[in-house]
């Protein structure tokens, strides 16, 4: 059968002269441009740029052949308008911010007032006619393509190829997408699906709604919160820093044979070390949460814990200021609910969805640390190790040269982390002030690659506090805490270093719960990991 359909469409070609092939050859090129715009924004590519690609050509075939139905002309407008918006939406992020469409765009366009739209629409013009060129050629050459398919010989076959491609492409989608999540455990089936298709955007209109719901349960349960007692203290600022993918062993305070964190091994006197910390989970989205909220690791969303976090509790004191500036996106689905707490902080900066190194942040820092504000308490989120590793730290910092590349290079990242800590440091020695650095996960190698994973060298990670010599003796602790601890607890630390009593106080997470999208354990059940 497979032979015999081989022989009529080449028969077809044979029978219909150059006008159909030629057809085909800009319908191809019409519907590889959206796919070169999402490879130029991902910088890779990625095999759902194909299947995205064989809908696309498949469906504008099918459109082309019946277009003379009234059904298929409503079709094919609605079709063709998305794809456009769709295009002139990646060509915008690609060209003005260097990245793809994500959820931090479509929260920032459904929150934008008129006046800002007339004051960005010089900028915003331009991708407007892109849209538009694109949607005109399509329409044109959709409508050519009908006339050149009604007048050729055997004109089933266009429909026949269209329809196996169209379910099969179909059924790959609808299929493998839902395996993929179960595979990655996690609920990102709908976005997965989306990212298959040539309207992509729709994976950022599906999160940012969520999201906004999601937001709209935390307001409503945050003024419900009662303000805190504050102790007084003389603290001027408590810094969090929020390291990224960093394993604990890969430190040299924790004993790695290269000298990965020379600055921060040089504070010794001055840090209390927890040496066997716990994330709360081995994926970002999962592990900051519980960290800054009232909630244990869980695998659902609770908006009353939500509300009920460290930043809130902070502004409702009235004597603390919050800040948060990040290297890392404030919503997506990697960042939604981590986004949604940060969002309680007074004063935010966040860098652009394309990470940069993290000595971006601190000139935010200085401009924080300079303000009027009499306490501060600020949250600095890294870019630290995450992958690839070695677009994390400037040429200069590449000090490890190892046969292992890749292992050289997540050291160096290490490096430069430390180079970061102790700038924090340095600016704040002479104030009394608090640092807590912890990173949200860990990693595990797997194959030669340091990657997310179910594992205990997924979620063994650094934690260690430092103090300026001007702070109270309450809060000069320093030495080593070697019972295991979950990163949950930075809750209430973060309560103790602030002065805030609240009538509850959050459990303590003593069976070191570590949750997945899906699955909750403890981590004496996880597997070691490499």
């Amino acid at each position: 059968m497979i032979k015999r359909f081989a022989i009529q469409i080449r028969s077809f070609f044979a029978e219909n002269g150059i006008r159909v092939p030629l057809f085909l050859l800009a319908a191809a090129l019409l519907w590889l441009v959206p796919e070169f715009l999402n490879f130029a924004s991902f910088r890779w590519f990625r095999p759902r740029a194909a299947i995205s690609f064989l809908l696309s050509f498949s469906a504008f075939l099918l459109l082309a052949y019946y277009l003379r139905t009234i059904l298929a002309k409503v079709i094919a407008f609605l079709f063709l308008a998305l794809v456009s918006v769709n295009m002139g939406l990646l060509t915008a992020c690609l060209y003005l911010w260097q990245s793809d469409f994500t959820v931090s765009e479509f929260l920032a366009l459904t929150h934008t007032s008129p006046g800002e739209i007339r004051t960005m629409a010089p900028a915003i013009m331009p991708y407007v006619g892109v849209a538009l060129s694109f949607f005109i050629i399509a329409c044109t050459l959709l409508v050519w393509g009908h006339r050149v398919i009604r007048a050729a010989k055997r004109r089933e076959i266009v429909k026949r190829v269209g329809f196996i491609t169209l379910t099969l492409t179909l059924c790959i989608t609808l299929i493998g997408c839902p395996i993929l999540s179960l595979l990655h455990r996690d609920s990102r089936t709908a976005e997965r699906v989306w990212h298959t298709t040539p309207l992509y955007f729709f994976a950022a209109v599906n999160e940012g709604i969520n999201i906004q719901i999601r937001l709209r349960q935390v307001q409503k349960y945050s003024s419900t919160i009662q303000a805190p007692t504050v102790l007084p203290n003389s603290t001027r600022n408590v810094v969090v820093i929020l390291g990224e993918s960093a394993r604990r062993d890969a430190l040299s305070l924790y004993g790695q044979q290269y000298a990965t964190t020379p600055i921060i091994d040089a504070q010794i006197d001055n840090l209390l070390i927890y040496d066997s910390a716990v994330a709360c989970a081995p994926h970002t989205l999962y592990a900051i949460p519980p960290m800054l909220c009232s909630a244990l690791p869980s695998t659902s969303f609770n908006p009353r814990d939500m509300a009920n976090n460290v930043i809130h509790l902070a502004n409702l004191s009235n004597i603390w200021t919050t800040y948060w500036i990040s290297n890392q996106g404030k919503y997506g689905v990697h960042d939604s609910e981590n986004g949604i707490i940060a969002g309680f902080s007074k004063r935010q900066h966040w860098m652009l969805p394309t990470y940069q190194h993290d000595g971006v942040l601190l000139p935010f820092l200085d401009s924080a640390l300079h303000d009027d504000s009499p306490k501060r308490l600020i949250f600095i989120h890294l870019a630290g190790s995450h992958t690839p590793a070695h677009d994390r730290f400037p040429k200069q910092f590449a000090r490890f040269t190892l046969t292992d590349q890749e292992l050289a290079d997540y050291l160096n990242s290490v490096l430069y982390t430390d180079y970061i800590i102790g700038e924090i440091y340095h600016r704040l020695e002479d104030s009394p002030s608090i640092v807590i650095y912890l990173s949200d996960h860990g990693q595990s190698r797997i194959n030669g690659h340091f990657l997310h994973h179910w594992s205990k060298k997924g979620v063994d990670v650094p934690l260690f506090i430092w103090h300026s010599q001007s702070v109270d003796s309450t809060f000069k602790r320093h030495g080593h805490i070697q019972q295991p601890t979950s990163t949950s607890d930075l809750f209430e630390l973060l309560k103790f270093y602030l002065g805030i009593q609240t009538l509850d106080r959050k459990p303590d997470n003593t069976d070191l719960t570590v949750c997945e999208p899906d699955n909750a354990t403890t981590y004496r059940q996880l597997p070691e990991g490499n």
